[in-house]
C-alpha cells in the first residue's frame, strides 16, 4: 500500500491504475474500466487493446480484488467504498473528467455509486457502458449474509453464472464473458457512446 499527497492531505491507496492509448485532447472523455468483484482487469487485454486505438483507457484493480493488495483485515469492501476509492485514485493520478465508465458484472453497481458520488457535478461522468452489468437492486455487499445463510454450502454466484446465464451466449452479442469472447463488440459500444458525446458537445 502506498501513500499519496492529495491536496493538503495524505491518502492511502491499495489500487494500482494503468493507462493505454494516446494522450487525451482537452475535454475529451477517458474510458475507465470497472470490473466485477470476482473478475480481474487481466480479463480485459483484448478489449483494452481495441479501445486504446481510439480513446485513452484506464484500468485498475479494486483493493482486495484481482492483482491488487489485500484489503485490511476485517473490512468488507462494498459499492460505496469502491466508488470512493476510485474517486481518490483518479484525483491522485490527476485523471480529470469527463469519464466514460465501462462496467462489467458487479461493476455496474459500483459505477452507479460512483455516479451518485458525482451528483453535484454530473458532467464528470459523460457516459456509461454496461457490459452485462448488474442492476441497482443487486445487494450492495457480496457475499450477502442473508443469501449465504439460506444457501449453506452452495456457491450462489457460481450457481447464478452457470445456471441463470447459460442461455445468454445463444443471444446475439451478449453473455457474461462478452468482454473476453467479443471484445470488438464492447469496443464498438464504447465508440458509439463517445460519438454521441462528441455530437452533443459540437
Amino acid at each position: 500500500m502506498a501513500w499519496y499527497q492529495l491536496g493538503d492531505r495524505a491518502v492511502q491507496s491499495r489500487a494500482r491504475p494503468s493507462a493505454a492509448g494516446r494522450c487525451r485532447r482537452p475535454d475529451e472523455p477517458a474510458v475507465i474500466i470497472m470490473t466485477g468483484t470476482t473478475g480481474s482487469i487481466l480479463e480485459w487485454p483484448a478489449a483494452i487493446r481495441l479501445l486504446s486505438q481510439f480513446v485513452r483507457t484506464y484500468s485498475y484493480e479494486c483493493s482486495g480484488f484481482g492483482s491488487s493488495e489485500e484489503s485490511p483485515p476485517h473490512t468488507q469492501p462494498d459499492s460505496t467504498k469502491i466508488a470512493k476509492e476510485l474517486d481518490i485514485l483518479l484525483k491522485i493520478a490527476d485523471i480529470i473528467p469527463p469519464y466514460v465508465i465501462a462496467c462489467h458484472s458487479y461493476g455496474g453497481i459500483t459505477s452507479c455509486e460512483f455516479l451518485h458520488h458525482h451528483q453535484d457535478s454530473l458532467a464528470d461522468v459523460a457516459g456509461m457502458v454496461f457490459v452485462n452489468a448488474n442492476a441497482e437492486k443487486t445487494p450492495a455487499t457480496y457475499p450477502n449474509p442473508n443469501v449465504s445463510a439460506v444457501c449453506g454450502e452452495i456457491d450462489p454466484l457460481r450457481t447464478c453464472l452457470e445456471g441463470t446465464h447459460k442461455l445468454l451466449p445463444k443471444e446475439c452479442d451478449c453473455g457474461h464473458n462478452i468482454h473476453i469472447e467479443r471484445p470488438d463488440a464492447v469496443a464498438e459500444e464504447v465508440r458509439w457512446v463517445l460519438e454521441q458525446i462528441m455530437c452533443r458537445t459540437q
